[in-house]
């Protein structure tokens, strides 16, 4: 969940006015909502939090497109399958 708690948001002030103490907080919490007019508008993460979410993120769209082409295949299967011989085929082109 992006916004966690309260004690992951800082505003838009802070990190102009306190960058070193956002920066500490994003590395000890794993990453901070930034605020600007009371709505979120930024995230600041650790990078071991981003490469984390990015692997999730990857594998996640890796199993999708297994479970796409597995659908495809397994579609395939129950379809109708008509075999032609070569006959047949000399045949359709000659009409």
């Amino acid at each position: 969940m992006l916004l966690d708690t309260k004690k992951n948001i800082i505003s838009n002030t802070d990190i102009t006015k306190e960058y070193k103490n956002c920066r500490e907080k994003a590395k000890e919490m794993g990453k901070v909502v930034i605020f600007k007019n009371n709505l979120p508008d930024m995230v600041l993460m650790d990078i071991q939090e981003y490469e984390k979410t990015f692997e999730m993120l990857y594998s996640f769209f890796d199993k999708l497109e297994h479970i796409e082409i597995y659908e495809t295949l397994k579609g395939r299967e129950l379809s109708t399958k008509k075999e032609y011989t070569m006959d047949d085929l000399r045949k359709k082109l000659k009409k």
